[in-house]
């Protein structure tokens, strides 16, 4: 039986209208704007940091558990300490779609202790007692180790396995000391390995759990606004990297306003050589702007205080021996003498940033409104004028945050207009209006851009983690920053 028309229709809107909603809420799928990548050379590097970290555990694993059977036999593996632990040596793989295995290899460890055998044997005991010495020339652990996001959308590390294997050699004395001792062998080899796993994996879930938990899920950017940090998602797991995907919104302070446009596609790195890439869109730099436009953070009163000196009666209505707005244009030094003008610059709409090979370019459409502060404190609005702003911007990292500066900045001068110059059929001409449109550029936008950029965007990293080495690319839709790390402690 077919479906009318109508009705499919009606379903059709139904869920398109659900798939709207659920996007709205951020459960459907989008491009991340920030990716961070960690190579193989980042876990070879972890790895090292976590061999010394499960070396200083162990040195604390001195005593292990007594061992105590009791009955008809009973024996008894008594004051057990562990001595003479070496670093320890091995690697980290990447587990595709899974997580990390570390393996661990330890070397030529000893053990000593005490121990006591006795059997009831009809109506005699049989037993003795003793000390014990042995080494462990190589004892092998193996971790699996996962990394989730948590509902929150930080990051959360866990070791979900650990297995370990150890060998024996057993300094001996006689036949009835090695009958013994090779009773005991398998409860000195399970007391063991339990205390190493313990110790090892506490370096996964405590030592790297206090590292993972730095990673805050919000940084402040400027005074004003939140960089989400969250994770989209799981991390990836491939056989080369471990990649992480964040929202990397920026959003003015306490606001959960939806932005009217996506991340694009991040580009796909083949490089390797670095222990850690940072993966970042455009999109992070278009949300800040679209929320500092939105919550009218652009938008300055220009008046004779930015002039620089020499150029003070720019913005004079009178100015006999000089040039000025009144001269500039006539009809309002006519109309309003011995005043003062003050330009309000305002961003027309959201600044855009479009990144290419080698240069982060800025456009940005403003609104300069022309208004006379007349001697009896009123204000008359003239006109405005509409100009739209190119700047060549550079980035640059230094001490985990990311600054750019302008190298370059250009303007087009847009339509003019305004209530009161059609209420007198008056035609700006705009043209002489470049020498006070460029000292607007010169002495308030170009310095307001520097100044931002110099504020910064942090690189989320934890505590007691330095950046070294670092380079950057600036490519098609993203900058592309690749780094080694110096971890100072675990």
């Amino acid at each position: 039986m077919k479906m009318p028309m109508r009705g499919g229709r009606w379903c059709v809107l139904l869920v398109l209208k659900l798939l709207t909603i659920l996007c709205q809420f951020r459960t459907c799928f989008a491009n991340p704007g920030l990716s961070v990548r960690i190579t193989q050379r980042g876990l070879d590097y972890a790895a090292v940091l976590g061999f010394k970290e499960l070396h200083k555990q162990l040195k604390h694993l001195r005593k292990i558990p007594d061992v105590i059977k009791t009955g008809d036999t009973y024996y008894s593996l008594t004051n057990l300490y562990l001595d003479k632990f070496t670093m320890p040596t091995g690697h980290v793989v990447l587990v595709p779609a899974h997580g990390l295995r570390w393996t661990i290899t330890i070397a030529n460890a000893q053990i000593t202790g005490n121990w006591k055998y006795f059997k009831k044997v009809w109506f005699f005991r049989i037993g003795d007692a003793g000390g014990l010495k042995a080494t462990m020339p190589e004892s092998h652990v193996e971790i699996i180790a996962k990394l989730t996001k948590t509902p929150t959308g930080a990051l959360e590390v866990k070791a979900t396995h650990c297995s370990c294997d150890v060998t024996f050699d057993l300094e001996t004395y006689n036949w009835f000391y090695n009958m013994i001792i090779f009773l005991f062998k398998g409860s000195i080899r399970k007391a063991v390995e339990n205390e190493i796993c313990e110790k090892a994996v506490a370096v996964i879930n405590d030592s790297g759990y206090e590292q993972i938990v730095q990673f805050p899920v919000t940084v402040t950017v400027g005074h004003d606004f939140i960089w989400d940090y969250r994770l989209d998602s799981d991390p990836i797991f491939t056989t080369y990297y471990i990649q992480t995907d964040h929202r990397a919104k920026v959003s003015w302070y306490n606001t959960i306003e939806p932005v009217p446009f996506s991340p694009n596609d991040l580009p796909y790195i083949t490089n390797d050589k670095k222990m850690l890439y940072f993966i970042i869109s455009n999109y992070v730099l278009d949300t800040w702007a679209y929320a500092a436009h939105k919550q009218h953070m652009l938008r300055y009163d220009f008046t004779t205080r930015n002039l620089p000196d020499g150029s003070k009666d720019l913005l004079l209505t009178t100015c006999p021996k000089s040039t000025c707005i009144g001269t500039i244009v006539p009809q309002i030094g006519n109309a309003f003498p011995n005043s003062e003008v003050t330009i309000e610059i305002s961003t027309l709409d959201r600044p855009r940033t479009y990144f290419r090979p080698g240069v982060i370019q800025l456009d940005v459409s403003i609104l300069l409104k022309f208004s006379v502060h007349l001697p009896n404190i009123s204000t008359v609005d003239t006109f405005g004028v509409r100009i739209n702003v190119k700047s060549d911007l550079t980035a640059r990292v230094n001490n985990s945050i990311l600054y750019y500066s302008v190298t370059n900045i250009s303007y087009e001068i847009g339509d003019s207009g305004g209530n009161y110059l059609r209420n007198r059929d008056f035609i700006l001409q705009v043209a002489p209006l470049r020498q006070v449109l460029q000292m607007v550029v010169d002495n308030f936008i170009l310095p307001f851009l520097n100044d931002v950029g110099a504020e910064g965007m942090p690189l989320v990293i934890p505590r007691k983690v330095a950046l070294q080495n670092t380079e950057l690319r600036i490519v098609d839709d993203a900058v592309i920053v690749g780094t080694d790390l110096q971890i100072h402690s675990l």
